[in-house]
């Protein structure tokens, strides 16, 4: 990439406008390999997919004769996924693993459990309503993750704080897939926010498929 890119005439400026990269890697086998009678088969070669917060890049600058080269460093997200996903792995669609380990590189982290769920965390445990947590069914963010994107104000939310004021409220909430940068419209609300302390609330958002939009296809109703 350094020397594609940062070397290349104008290539540091196109580095520059980039706000992350994703590096496609070839697989290296497709299934396992097979040593022989009596030998274990070699595991099926590929890139898992995985992001990367920051890496250095750096950019030559060459000088006059009898001046020193100058370097300047820089760093950029970067997500590495496999072009190709073998018949037995977990995954089948690159693609949507892409978009997964993009949202690391916007900032957010894994929702799925990796084992050290408590029991009332896995019940709780978001499942295929986030791509954070399962990415195969291709569904948006939750309302947590745009909040936390900055993509929903937090005014845009009813808020019920019930230690104040243990009376509730008629809400009318707009879809939340399609709350535009302008906020949700027609008096309704992006969400609901139930305070439990000062770091954590209970949300509630609106959601169902969209038509016109390729996430959420695959989503439960129920």
């Amino acid at each position: 990439i350094c020397t594609f890119f940062a070397d290349m005439p104008g290539g540091f400026k196109l580095i520059e406008l980039a706000d992350s990269f994703v590096f496609v890697v070839r697989s290296g086998s497709d299934a396992p390999v097979s040593m022989g009678a009596g030998n274990p088969d070699i595991p099926t070669k590929y890139v898992w997919g995985h992001a990367i917060p920051a890496v250095d890049f750096w950019r030559k600058t060459e000088a006059p004769a009898g001046q020193p080269t100058t370097f300047t460093q820089f760093a950029r997200p970067v997500t590495f996924v496999t072009d190709k996903f073998p018949d037995d792995a977990p995954n089948t669609n690159v693609t949507r693993t892409a978009c997964h380990e993009l949202g690391h590189n916007l900032g957010l982290d894994d929702l799925y459990n990796t084992g050290d769920f408590t029991a009332e965390i896995t019940e709780r445990e978001v499942g295929a309503i986030d791509l954070m947590d399962s990415s195969q069914a291709l569904p948006h963010f939750s309302l947590a993750n745009r909040l936390a994107l900055g993509w929903i104000d937090p005014a845009w939310l009813r808020r019920f704080d019930f230690t104040a004021t243990p009376t509730g409220d008629s809400v009318k909430l707009q879809c939340i897939q399609v709350v535009e940068a302008g906020g949700p419209t027609n008096g309704r609300f992006a969400g609901i926010e139930v305070p439990i302390t000062d770091d954590w609330s209970y949300l509630f958002e609106y959601r169902r498929e969209q038509p016109s939009q390729f996430a959420d296809k695959d989503f439960n109703p129920d």
